[in-house]
């Protein structure tokens, strides 16, 4: 592999491999009507879905950084006046309490420092008590500023108990922990900038088999 002249030590964006700048450079055909560009989606919506515990067409690759993903999981997720329960420990988590304000939601956020992790106990707690109207439930994995890595099985296990949807922020993590959806996450966006390696740019979401079922398939029509 040839060296670049420089050396992004980032948490991200990160290096990116001279390999991957060169394969960028390649001449490319309209991706509306290339019979490869379908093959080539599906073959990396496969991989996520291997990385992430789910299916193939659970998985949506699109243009646009992946706070695109995150305000599209609470556009389609939160009416006007709806409550939403945040789950906060950095700025990340702060910023999912923003969007929902954006889209008319009402935020109740559960915060603790930055240099904590979130408690399972404590936020069956909150859920029953501070956000017990709360339908929806937001998260950031791993905030990328202090590194501080929440514990998602645990925490997903403690919001389905509470019979609420979750949306996860994985743009720290996606690549670098393990991850499935199965555990209890409903909407999980992850970027291509961080662990992945990759130019920025891509957002990845998965969506659980309940969420996903008014449009599975809808985009290539194939198996899962």
């Amino acid at each position: 592999m040839l060296a670049t002249d420089t050396l992004i030590v980032t948490p991200g964006p990160t290096e990116i491999p001279h390999r991957i700048l060169l394969a960028m450079a390649r001449r490319t055909t309209n991706p509306d009507l290339d019979p490869e560009f379908f093959r080539r989606y599906d073959e990396a919506r496969s991989m996520l879905a291997e990385m992430l515990g789910t299916k193939r067409n659970n998985i949506i690759i699109w243009v646009g950084e992946a706070m695109s993903g995150l305000e599209a999981a609470i556009a389609n997720l939160v009416r006007s006046g709806d409550k939403v329960a945040v789950l906060s420990n950095g700025i990340f988590g702060d910023a999912f309490a923003d969007l929902v304000t954006a889209y008319g939601g009402v935020p109740i956020i559960h915060r603790v420092e930055y240099t904590k992790v979130l408690d399972p106990d404590k936020v069956i707690s909150f859920l029953r008590g501070e956000a017990r109207d709360a339908r929806v439930v937001t998260m950031v994995h791993c905030e990328t500023p202090s590194g501080t890595l929440n514990g998602l099985k645990e925490l997903a296990r403690a919001v389905k108990s509470e019979g609420k949807l979750l949306i996860v922020d994985a743009v720290s993590s996606i690549g670098g922990m393990e991850i499935d959806v199965k555990w209890g996450v409903d909407i999980l966006i992850g970027g291509s900038q961080k662990v992945l390696n990759l130019p920025s740019g891509l957002t990845i979401l998965a969506v659980s088999d309940e969420l996903g079922k008014p449009w599975r398939g809808s985009i290539t029509g194939g198996s899962t």
